[in-house]
């Protein structure tokens, strides 16, 4: 398929959508981080774009940008699994709100392993150092540098 069939093609779909969703456009896309009560994780986007799960270990998974312009980072967001496990093993209640960064400082004192360090790593560059609560439908939206 050759760029301007690609292009063509996204335009066709693009406006399909938009006529199905009546014109409506979306809002502006804004980092963002929640928690999934039913998979019991939090998930942080801060780019909106299409994205690969890249497990590091059962707790983080980073979210890969398929298709990263120049320039940009290749990591555009993380899931923390089994927040309701941290926040027990630590004696958290789950009544206040919980810092992302001490959730991640938990996982990298739980599976002390370098590739787990260099994920943490990449996922606290991503953030400010935020709360976020830990109930259904908890979610913020994240300060931007």
């Amino acid at each position: 398929m050759s760029i301007d069939t690609k292009e063509a093609t996204f335009e066709y779909v693009e406006k399909e959508f938009f006529d199905f969703l009546g014109g409506r456009e979306f809002p502006p896309f804004k980092p963002v981080a929640y928690y999934d009560e039913d998979l019991d994780c939090i998930r942080v986007v801060v780019r909106e774009c299409s994205t690969t799960e890249v497990r590091i270990n059962r707790a983080l998974t980073l979210l890969e940008d398929n298709f990263p312009n120049a320039g940009d980072d290749k990591f555009v967001g993380f899931n923390i699994k089994g927040v309701r496990y941290f926040c027990a093993e630590k004696g958290w209640s789950l009544d206040h709100p919980i810092r992302l960064s001490s959730l991640l400082d938990a996982i990298v004192r739980l599976f002390p392993d370098m590739s787990v360090e260099l994920a943490v790593a990449l996922a606290k560059k991503m953030i400010p150092d935020q709360e976020i609560e830990v109930h259904p439908g908890a979610s913020m939206n994240l300060r931007t540098a």
